[in-house]
């Protein structure tokens, strides 16, 4: 990938385009709205995180020639998750499943019935942090200029869940929407940083491995 800054920076300008969107047109079109469910966001935010699980399951295929077991897992679960997310935005998985879990077994909600999935899904942030973990680790190894920008990436989507979970208990405050749009464009700009990580990782280790060039990035030391 010959500008990779270029493409972060085409990605913010869409994600502030959505949040312009959601100010001119969000009062009378529902699919404008970020604070609707299977709205435009939801469908860009799919999009971006397919792409990061194809490109993920991609990489993870090409390390497999290479012989790097641990960073192929890496990727594997890395892709997993994305994918998963990805189906989850469009779906609404999480909060459906968070109704579900409340009728199941009676509860009445985490300040708004839909918002139980924060507790429900807990143990899968838990999970998400070794991952997000391995694959820090791997490019701090490998390249210092992409472990940064995934950093940024991985922090500002955690600082969204945390911007969701305020909003759970802020229901009837008058800043709640407010808080939606910052935690709308704050997931769509953690997914943009990983999306271009994702994408110079994988190009670069494409290129590398395919055109048969003398390892740099990618070679056994960091196996």
């Amino acid at each position: 990938m010959r500008h990779p800054y270029r493409l972060l920076a085409l990605l913010i300008v869409i994600d502030l385009l959505v949040v312009i969107l959601h100010y001119w047109f969000g009062g009378t079109i529902r699919f404008f709205h970020l604070d609707k469910e299977q709205n435009l966001a939801s469908v860009y935010s799919g999009s971006l995180l397919l792409a990061g699980a194809v490109m993920s399951f991609g990489a993870c295929i090409v390390l497999g020639k290479m012989g790097a077991f641990r960073d192929r897992v890496i990727l594997l679960l890395l892709g997993l998750g994305l994918f998963y997310l990805a189906i989850d935005e469009m779906v609404v998985l999480h909060e459906r499943i968070g109704l579900a879990l409340n009728y199941r077994f009676g509860l009445t909600g985490y300040k708004g019935s839909a918002f139980n999935w924060v507790i429900y899904y807990t143990p899968a942030m838990i999970a998400s942090v070794f991952v997000f973990w391995g694959v820090l680790r791997m490019l701090w190894m490998r390249e210092c200029q992409l472990f940064i920008i995934a950093l940024v990436g991985v922090f500002v989507l955690f600082f969204s869940l945390g911007a969701e979970a305020l909003g759970g208990r802020m229901l009837q405050s008058k800043f709640y929407t407010t808080i939606s749009v910052i935690e709308e464009f704050a997931e769509m700009v953690g997914e943009s940083f990983l999306l271009v990580v994702i994408a110079w990782f994988f190009t670069r280790l494409f290129h590398e491995h395919y055109t048969r060039r003398p390892p740099s990035l990618f070679n056994e030391e960091h196996v």
